[in-house]
């Protein structure tokens, strides 16, 4: 097993849960005409989830190299590979919220895949990330379900 580049993968996801909260907190905080009480809800639900993640990833962490993440430390693969992802994101603010929404968590699902592929992740770690990956899927297809019953109310008016 690889403490390296555990710490790099453990490192990348716990910026990329950081970036996934103060995501849905701009949203939440700054409401619109696309965002009903559900969705709001659900944002709140999602930034608790993030910071959650992120705390679980940070103790892996501070097990591993008995010190917190560094800041600002050079990014790994999958931050590499995120910017990228971020990068084909429209950048003039037209993107509709639910297309942003779905495609910033494919892209943190994406991350997680992965890192769940990684040969030499410390078992712990794998086994914590996996299990993350798993509970992101479900909050993805609680999104996906609750998106495409407002776009159906929607139809109905």
């Amino acid at each position: 097993m690889n403490a390296n580049l555990t710490l790099e993968v453990l490192n990348d996801l716990i910026e990329i849960n950081g970036l996934r909260i103060w995501n849905y907190q701009f949203i939440f905080e700054r409401p619109n005409h696309e965002t009903s009480a559900e969705l709001c809800t659900l944002f709140s639900q999602m930034i608790d989830q993030g910071q959650h993640l992120q705390n679980e990833l940070e103790l892996q962490f501070v097990e591993i190299a008995h010190d917190l993440p560094p800041g600002g430390c050079s990014p790994g693969v999958i931050l590499r590979v995120w910017a990228v992802v971020k990068s084909a994101f429209p950048h003039d603010g037209a993107m509709p919220l639910s297309e942003f929404l779905d495609k910033g968590e494919r892209a943190v699902l994406k991350a997680y895949d992965y890192a769940v592929k990684l040969p030499d992740i410390i078992k712990t770690c794998h086994e914590l990330i996996d299990e993350q990956r798993q509970e992101l899927v479900s909050f993805y297809q609680q999104y996906r379900s609750l998106y495409k019953e407002d776009q159906q109310l929607m139809l109905l008016l």
